[in-house]
């Protein structure tokens, strides 16, 4: 037969304090097992949407880098037209300057086959026409002449949006 023993109040008080100890620590890490779950799935939720930002500037990136190459190859042709509007400029002013000098020799001709004319007592019309003829030709090379107008270099794909 068993001896049953009285609980003294010590015993109990040390029982319940006991027990008491063991709720809250069961307590305890259940709560922290939960929080720690709650806090992985913040994480993976944060990751996923760092993943996503992340392939989102990715695409950015590279659209940024196509966009700067369509505008690195607009530029270089603006370029080339510009370079071809100066050659051609400046060969319009070499022709002008040739024309201008061809002028001036065959005028300076025409006044001294004039003075040997009224020396000669008679008048010579042909170098007078042609004299007509190059100052004619020199005034349309005079009109022709375009003022070249400086290379518009492209905007910037964000400032078209705007």
């Amino acid at each position: 037969m068993a001896i049953v023993r009285p609980i003294t109040t010590r015993s109990a008080v040390l029982t319940l304090t006991l027990g008491a100890l063991a709720l809250s620590g069961w307590g305890a890490f259940a709560y922290s097992g939960r929080s720690s779950a709650a806090m992985e799935r913040e994480r993976a939720d944060q990751v996923s949407r760092l993943e996503t930002e992340r392939d989102q500037l990715l695409a950015e990136r590279t659209r940024l880098q196509e966009s700067v190459g369509e505008v690195q190859g607009r530029l270089a042709a603006a370029r080339e037209d510009q370079s071809r509007s100066i050659r051609a400029r400046d060969q319009a002013r070499a022709d002008l300057a040739a024309a201008q000098q061809q002028l001036a020799t065959l005028t300076k001709r025409l006044d001294q086959a004039k003075e040997r004319a009224t020396q000669a007592g008679a008048v010579t019309p042909a170098p007078v026409r042609i004299a007509q003829r190059l100052k004619q030709q020199v005034a349309q090379a005079w009109s022709g002449l375009v003022p070249v107008p400086p290379a518009r270099i492209p905007e910037r794909a964000k400032e078209r949006a705007h």
